[in-house]
């Protein structure tokens, strides 16, 4: 995993911080990073692989503190945020906490809402009604686990579970199915939303809500499809790069 370095972030004046979506760990980042000029650091949400916790016991304001803790101790200066997914869950209350660091935020195909809704509503009223339906037994079926991968040791306390799909759910529960706060958020921060044109999950008319709700400036077409991190990396980073580049010294 490529990580900032206050060395690097100086010549380069800025630095990209990337959250996964749901289902995904910061692994989902690294073919990208490979290809970015500006040095990034890809962050793993609480109750995943470097993260471990009971993933039942996962809330924003839990998965936002520790998302502040690793941005402040692995970078310093100006960050663009990167938001992919379920991560646009948590891009405002980080974005409110690092304040004036924040230069930029970028939500690749990422859920948001406006103050008090549900950001996974605004996406689709229907999936987070069905999330919302299976809540319960959900969270009896994932008590105690934390999502880890290649027979990794987790804490005493804990148990290991290899399953993205269950993962994706309780991520969906724990994130999107919550209400949303921008309070703290500068209304004058710049926002991008990168849309994915060949997306299944979110059709052009979720995420042009999705895009509205951000506040997003500008609109960037992505010919991908929900995953650009996977299916159109250089792309991405491309459009990252761009970004990063006008705040570049």
């Amino acid at each position: 995993m490529q990580e900032s370095t206050p060395r690097i972030e100086r010549a380069f004046g800025v630095s990209a911080v990337l959250v996964h979506g749901a289902g995904d760990t910061a692994a989902v980042w690294a073919e990208l990073q490979q290809m970015l000029r500006v040095p990034s650091h890809a962050l793993d949400i609480i109750g995943r692989e470097s993260r471990p916790y009971d993933l039942v016991e996962v809330t924003v304001d839990r998965a936002v503190e520790r998302a502040v803790a690793d941005i402040s101790s692995s970078t310093s200066g100006p960050v663009v945020l990167v938001a992919h997914s379920i991560g646009g869950a948590l891009s405002p209350g980080i974005a409110a906490a690092l304040a004036s660091r924040v230069v930029h935020l970028v939500h690749v195909v990422a859920i948001a809402a406006p103050d008090g809704e549900m950001p996974l509503a605004v996406a689709s009223q229907d999936f987070a009604d069905l999330m919302l339906t299976g809540a319960d037994a959900l969270r009896n079926e994932m008590r105690g686990a934390t999502f880890a991968e290649d027979d990794m040791e987790v804490p005493l306390g804990l148990r290991r579970t290899a399953d993205r799909l269950a993962l994706t759910r309780i991520d969906s529960v724990n994130l999107g199915c919550v209400p949303t706060s921008w309070v703290g958020v500068d209304p004058d921060l710049p926002r991008t939303f990168v849309q994915t044109v060949r997306d299944r999950l979110y059709p052009l008319d979720a995420q042009a809500r999705l895009a509205a709700v951000m506040g997003a400036d500008e609109i960037i077409p992505l010919e991908s499809g929900h995953n650009p991190a996977r299916s159109a990396a250089s792309e991405l980073a491309a459009i990252i790069d761009g970004i990063a580049g006008r705040y570049a010294s």
